[in-house]
């Protein structure tokens, strides 16, 4: 997340890295399994392009949000307690919904009014059916512009989500011992801004599809549930912080301090 502003410096600086490394684009999964366009790359050349990848990141993106699920707990859940029914809700529009709730609970709390664009990567699947729930009554309850999909090659904000999404993974399996660290892990810089990595368990995954199914059910009606404090933000920073992260880019100086503490 970050402002608008930001975002604008942010790909021009983005684009300039990759232009020295005659990239058209950077794609973290094909990075980290040195896939081409990597494949032959040294050591100190990948490690001078992430490097100063992430030093962007560092300067720009003001919060990281990441929600995951273990697709077997997914598969679980819709086998075991919904195989009857006609509309099986996607995991993808579970935890997408997640990330665009964890905003708009943030931005509500400290005030701001501005409604917040979501942009998503347009190579999922699925995607459209998930755009296709959105009814005015959904935007308006989350203050937020119709979300959009676009392509990671024209929007680099993309390109640094993807670094985020890729990582968050590769923690998830190593906190839990399913994978080990490997000198390819970023996660100690990236996590350093603020943010939310949520990861569900089994039951957070059940209670997350009957909220879908709840939700779903108004959307039918053309209505959307009164939103609630969640208990999760009982865990953000202190209040401080969270203004600052919706201040303008003149105003925002979380950032830098951060940059620094590196």
């Amino acid at each position: 997340m970050a402002h608008v502003k930001d975002w604008v410096l942010f790909e021009k600086q983005w684009r300039a890295i990759l232009d020295t490394y005659k990239l058209p684009y950077f794609h973290m999964t094909a990075f980290a399994n040195n896939r081409r366009p990597y494949a032959n790359w040294k050591e100190e050349d990948r490690a001078a392009l992430i490097g100063s990848l992430l030093d962007v990141i560092a300067d720009f993106p003001r919060m990281r949000f990441s929600c995951s699920m273990e697709v077997d707990d997914y598969r679980l859940v819709v086998k075991v307690d919904n195989i009857g029914d006609e509309d099986i809700v996607r995991a993808y529009h579970i935890c997408a919904r997640k990330c665009i709730e964890h905003v708009s609970d943030l931005a509500r709390l400290v005030k701001h009014t501005h409604k917040i664009l979501h942009i998503f990567d347009r190579g999922n699947s699925a995607w459209p059916t998930f755009e296709a729930k959105f009814t005015q009554a959904m935007l308006d309850s989350l203050n937020i512009l119709q979300p959009i999909s676009q392509s990671k090659v024209d929007v680099v904000a993309l390109q640094s989500a993807d670094i985020i999404a890729q990582q968050s993974a590769r923690n998830i399996l190593i906190e839990s011992r399913r994978a080990t660290e490997t000198k390819r892990i970023y996660t100690k810089r990236l996590f350093n801004k603020p943010g939310l990595l949520i990861h569900a368990t089994r039951k957070m995954v059940k209670d997350w599809y009957k909220e879908e199914q709840f939700i779903e059910s108004h959307r039918r009606r053309g209505m959307y549930p009164r939103r609630s404090s969640a208990a999760w933000m009982n865990t953000i920073p202190q209040m401080y912080t969270l203004i600052d992260m919706f201040a303008e880019p003149e105003n925002h100086h979380i950032t830098s301090l951060l940059r620094e503490s590196q």
